[in-house]
């Protein structure tokens, strides 16, 4: 919850806000403190021993989110997906296709509205659960503004639909100060199971060659 943005402010507030406990002690020199995310047209001096004032914190919050800077023409626009094949320790079987896992695939205008989409894949059942999609982006965003990821692809011959309609709405959501993940269980959505509930690919379902194959996809 973020600080109030005008009136008497105390330390133990900022401190708390901080996450400390209330009523231990504390500076404004300290550097959770000093990392707390300001608020709207506030600045918060995060090196140590500099000049800091009880105003700066006026709105300030110890959460690192951000909306997601999608507007316009960047959230219409088609990017396009070159996916590729990741094996872990060289078991075939246990293979991601698409991009942003270890170096796996391209991607193309990989920046949108200001943010970098870091990974899109689609990964098979590890573990017992179902296969996914992932999508991470390199900040710390609010689980809004956008609604729909939607992955054209070209295995629709016992798969799903072409194109894959995702909601938002519906994914797992997760952040930490760096990044924010959405992932969705397609064989859940889908009613199916792995290799069949496979999008993304480098050729065709659940193999291991090496290699692209160009996909497009959109958030909106």
């Amino acid at each position: 919850m973020a600080l109030q943005t005008s009136g008497a402010i105390s330390l133990n507030q900022i401190h708390t806000e901080a996450g400390g406990t209330s009523g231990t002690q504390a500076s404004l020199n300290d550097s959770d403190i000093r990392g707390l995310t300001p608020g709207s047209g506030r600045i918060i001096n995060s090196t140590l021993g500099s000049e800091i004032d009880f105003g700066d914190f006026y709105g300030a919050t110890n959460d690192p989110r951000v909306t997601f800077p999608v507007s316009g023409s960047a959230s219409t626009g088609n990017r396009t997906l070159n996916a590729g094949y990741y094996a872990i320790s060289g078991i075939i079987s246990f293979s991601f296709f698409g991009y942003g896992s270890g170096s796996v695939g391209s991607l193309s205008n990989a920046s949108w509205g200001g943010t970098t989409i870091v990974e899109l894949t689609n990964n098979p059942p590890l573990f017992g659960g179902g296969s996914t999609i992932t999508l991470r982006i390199n900040t710390a965003v609010f689980n809004s503004v956008w609604s729909t990821l939607t992955i054209y692809h070209f295995l629709s011959n016992g798969g799903p639909p072409n194109p894959v309609v995702l909601s938002r709405a519906s994914a797992s959501y997760s952040y930490n100060p760096l990044q924010t993940f959405w992932t969705w269980n397609i064989d859940t959505t889908y009613g199916l199971t792995w290799p069949n509930s496979q999008i993304l690919s480098n050729g065709s379902r659940n193999t291991a060659f090496l290699g692209t194959h160009a996909h497009t996809f959109s958030l909106s």
